[in-house]
């Protein structure tokens, strides 16, 4: 029973399986998800790989623009700082021609005081004893034309600086700036993009497949060189000059009240001091001091007038190598042969009833024929803004780099940044702070990164 139970059933077929055709049909499903896989982990790693350029490529490029800008920025504060410059060696020249008017001055006022013409006591009988202590103090002066000698070698030095000097480096910076300015860019993407193995010395852009560009460059051609004749320049430099009480009018005058004349009661003896520090039309400093004592005097002739006594005269002023000093009033140095009243008729305008003036005409023209001359270039030139309403200057900086591919597909890699120049004097919210408006008289300059 036991065995026909293990007996087959009739028409009954085991079919077991032939593993020699059914295998590897599995491992073709796990190699090919291996190879998407593959495929995706691939593509991801380049795309992290360009993503990752791309994020160096637009820091590099801020880098680079941020050290444009400050190249540009610190070109413009040393165009202020030769304007300066320039402004306090020509202050210094006037310093220079004034104290030598000075000199001149003292010496011709010690000559006069040893003649005793007029009288020391006199002056201080009628307008003080200060006045002729002064007058007497300046027997000390020795050896004026040494001092004279010190004076034209100093004012040479500072013409020889603004004319040469800051006159070269001037057109140097205005030269090499744009160049400079291109070499900083091409130093800071080689330092920041070229491969680690490769030496940046010997690198170049185009080895590493990069490409710049500036455009929308607000900083070309906006420094410009201008003369000083220029009305800019010249109110500059009268406003500095205002500063200096050397360099101000020396202008005082002294009445006596109690010592009339009797033929002339309504007139009164003065002492007049004058002296003045002033740029003529052809950018020369000049510089003249007189003092003059003014008597009142009656002729039948003529009547009243004022005799006129210098008792000090000085003049000193640049002129230009090719131009010959003139003196357009003469005056004879003794009244021996001819009358005051004749020459001072003869020099100066009168209106037909007044034999008076407000100036020291004979100690002037005494100043002038014994003048002191420095030769001197005359104007010079200094940088400008070619534009006063805009405070800053920017650039655009695009950058490109080649040689990225995700999937043998390649991609040129792109990032701009703009840089600027502004112009921040400090105080600027203040009252009595530093003039808003761009310039190039104060290093005001900073460099920034702008919003695209």
């Amino acid at each position: 029973m036991a065995h026909r139970l293990l007996d087959r059933p009739s028409g009954f077929k085991y079919y077991l399986p032939n593993h020699g055709q059914c295998a590897g049909q599995a491992f073709i499903v796990v190699l090919l998800f291996l190879a998407i896989g593959s495929l995706l982990f691939v593509s991801s790693y380049s795309i992290g790989q360009v993503l990752l350029a791309q994020l160096h490529l637009s820091q590099s490029t801020d880098a680079a623009a941020y050290a444009a800008a400050v190249v540009q920025a610190r070109s413009l504060n040393a165009h202020a700082y030769l304007n300066r410059s320039q402004l306090a060696h020509q202050l210094a020249m006037a310093h220079w021609v004034t104290l030598g008017s000075s000199v001149k001055f003292t010496a011709a006022q010690a000559g006069r005081s040893i003649q005793r013409n007029p009288p020391p006591w006199l002056i201080g009988t009628m307008f003080g004893t200060q006045f002729a202590s002064s007058y007497l103090s300046s027997k000390i002066m020795t050896s004026p034309e040494s001092i004279l000698h010190v004076v034209q070698q100093q004012h040479k030095n500072h013409d020889l600086h603004i004319h040469q000097y800051i006159a070269s480096s001037r057109q140097t910076l205005i030269d090499i700036v744009d160049e400079t300015r291109r070499e900083v860019i091409e130093d800071v993407l080689l330092r920041n993009l070229s491969p680690k193995r490769a030496n940046s010395n010997q690198a170049t852009l185009s080895s590493i497949d990069v490409a710049y560009e500036i455009v929308s460059d607000e900083f070309r051609d906006r420094v410009r060189i201008s003369s000083t004749r220029d009305r800019v320049w010249s109110d500059v430099l009268r406003i500095v000059s205002n500063m200096y009480d050397y360099l101000n009018n020396r202008n005082t005058t002294k009445v006596n009240w109690w010592w009339p004349n009797l033929k002339c009661p309504f007139f009164r003896p003065k002492l007049r001091r004058l002296g003045n520090t002033h740029l003529d039309e052809n950018g020369l400093w000049q510089a003249q001091d007189t003092l003059s004592y003014h008597a009142i005097k009656f002729n039948r002739l003529i009547g009243c007038y004022e005799r006129e006594y210098p008792m000090g005269w000085g003049l000193v002023q640049e002129v230009q190598s090719n131009m010959k000093g003139s003196t357009t009033v003469t005056a004879p140095w003794d009244f021996s042969k001819i009358p005051f009243w004749r020459w001072f008729k003869s020099v100066v305008q009168l209106d037909g009833i007044s034999w008076f003036s407000s100036k020291n005409s004979l100690a002037d023209a005494w100043a002038e024929q014994s003048s002191r001359r420095l030769n001197a270039v005359g104007f010079a030139q200094f940088a400008r803004l070619d534009f006063t309403d805009r405070r800053s200057m920017s650039f655009r900086l695009i950058v490109k780099q080649r040689g990225f591919s995700v999937l043998g597909i390649p991609f040129e890699l792109s990032a701009q940044s703009k840089g600027e120049a502004y112009f921040e004097p400090p105080n600027l919210s203040k009252s009595g702070g530093h003039d808003a408006s761009p310039h190039l008289y104060h290093a005001f300059w900073h460099p920034k990164l702008s919003t695209h």
